[in-house]
C-alpha cells in the first residue's frame, strides 16, 4: 500500500515524470567521497562534468545508472520524503545492488539553487550527480 502512495508522491514531486512511472534523467555533474583509514568520511570532491542517463522506473522498482560500469537498484523500501525549514527535500530509498549489497538512494532537490541531486550511498562511499529530466515522449 506504502508504494502504490509514494510513488505518485515521487512522480508529482518533481514533475518530470512520464505516465507510465518512468523517470528519464540525464546528470551534468558528479562528486563522491569515501571514508578515509582514519574512519572520518573525506570531503566531496570537485563536481566535474558528466553526460549519463539515469533511469529510476517505478513500475519495476529499479533505478538503473548508465555509467561507464552500468548501476542497477532494486528498491527494497521507499523511506519517504523530508523537508528542511530551508525548502530543500529529499526522496530517500533502501535498495540493493546487483551484487546484494545495501544502499540508499537519495533523491534531492536544493530551492536554493534549482538542483536536483541523486546520492547513491553506502557504508564507506558514497557518490552523487546533479541531474535535469530527459522529456520523453510517447512511443
Amino acid at each position: 500500500m506504502m508504494k502504490k502512495t509514494i510513488i505518485p508522491i515521487i512522480c508529482l514531486l518533481f514533475s518530470l515524470c512520464s505516465f507510465s512511472q518512468i523517470c528519464n534523467y540525464r546528470s551534468t555533474s558528479y562528486s563522491f567521497k569515501y571514508v578515509k583509514e582514519n574512519g572520518e568520511w573525506a570531503k566531496w570532491k570537485k563536481w566535474k562534468k558528466s553526460d549519463i542517463k539515469l533511469v529510476l522506473d517505478f513500475d519495476s522498482g529499479i533505478i538503473t545508472i548508465h555509467s561507464k560500469t552500468p548501476q542497477i537498484y532494486h528498491i527494497i523500501e521507499c523511506l519517504g520524503e523530508t523537508k528542511e525549514d530551508n525548502g530543500d527535500s529529499q526522496l530517500n530509498f533502501h535498495v540493493t545492488d546487483i551484487d546484494g549489497f545495501h544502499a540508499n538512494i537519495i533523491i534531492k532537490h536544493e530551492v536554493s539553487s534549482g538542483d536536483y541531486k541523486l546520492f547513491v550511498e553506502y557504508s564507506d562511499a558514497m557518490w552523487g550527480y546533479k541531474i535535469k529530466p530527459v522529456l520523453v515522449g510517447p512511443n
